[in-house]
């Protein structure tokens, strides 16, 4: 199976992923923008069981993830992190210090998952 872990920064994608022993953090991945999504989406084709976590806000880079899911064989499961922005820039503001307009601008511009991205489960944690 493999898990996305998606939400607006500070939402807890971070802390919730820690339950995943195999875990690709976006942000921790050393590569450009556009090669580090190519990068995830053949560690998800050639890995299975893997979970992968970062703020995915926009359909068509979910649904790259998707499909990369179904080519492998394996079940593609979507955890949507909703978090209320104010409890998210609280988080940015306490431990992250950011400018806060990174999460204002993510939490403008998220797109919610659904399931015609091609999920086979979509689970929003509110």
């Amino acid at each position: 199976m493999i898990t996305l872990i998606c939400g607006i920064p500070n939402s807890g994608k971070t802390t919730f992923s820690a339950k995943y022993p195999k875990c690709l953090h976006y942000d921790e991945i050393a590569l450009t923008t556009p090669k580090r999504y190519a990068y995830i989406c053949e560690r998800v084709r050639s890995e299975g069981d893997i979970a992968v976590e970062g703020v995915y806000d926009e359909k068509w880079r979910r649904i790259e993830l998707v499909e990369a899911c179904h080519q492998s064989g394996h079940k593609a499961t979507c955890i949507w992190l909703d978090a209320p922005l104010e409890v998210c820039l609280a988080r940015e503001r306490n431990f992250r210090r950011r400018h806060e307009s990174i999460v204002v601008h993510f939490s403008k511009v998220f797109e919610p998952p659904t399931l015609d991205e091609g999920w086979d489960e979509i689970i929003r944690i509110t």
